[in-house]
Formats: structure tokens, sequence, C-alpha cells
């Protein structure tokens, strides 16, 4: 495995756990499901338990804080596992 690839399955184990509700509850405010935004539960990525992505303002570290860098690493394997899963 790449040291990429390492990271991003620790950061979705950690958000794995967050969303289980395994984790300190400062961290579990971080993992927001798109179904618990009122405006957004009739959208497609509710159904699939995709999380909320925040916008950032400082590219050069805010894409690596865990805020940002969870419900990214979680959404990005949430559409691997269904490619894999629903393949043709």
């Amino acid at each position: 495995m790449y040291r990429g690839q390492i990271y991003l399955c620790k950061i979705a184990l950690m958000t794995f756990s967050c969303i289980r509700g395994m984790s300190p509850a400062y961290v579990h405010i971080i993992c927001c499901p798109v179904a618990s935004v009122k405006s957004c539960a009739m959208l497609r990525s509710a159904d699939c338990g995709e999380l909320i992505e925040p916008h950032i303002k400082g590219k050069l570290y805010g894409s690596r804080s865990f805020r940002v860098a969870a419900p990214a690493a979680w959404n990005s394997l949430m559409t691997l596992v269904m490619d894999h899963l629903f393949r043709k």
C-alpha cells in the first residue's frame, strides 16, 4: 500500500467510528450526514450515506484537516464501494 492509501484508510476508519458513535463528542459533531440536514434530505446522496463536505478558505492546510478530510475520504470510499457493488 502507498502512504496516501494508508492515510485514507485510517481516516475512513476514524470516520466510521465517528458515524457509529464510538468516538468522543467533539469528533462526532464533525461527521454530519447529508440526510440530517432538512434541505438536503431529499437528495440522492442522502440515501447513500454520504457526509457533508465543508467549504475551505485556505488552500494550504485546510484540505488536510480532519474536518475536511474525513467527509471527503468517506464519500470517496462510498463511491468506490458503490461502483464495485453495482459494476456491470
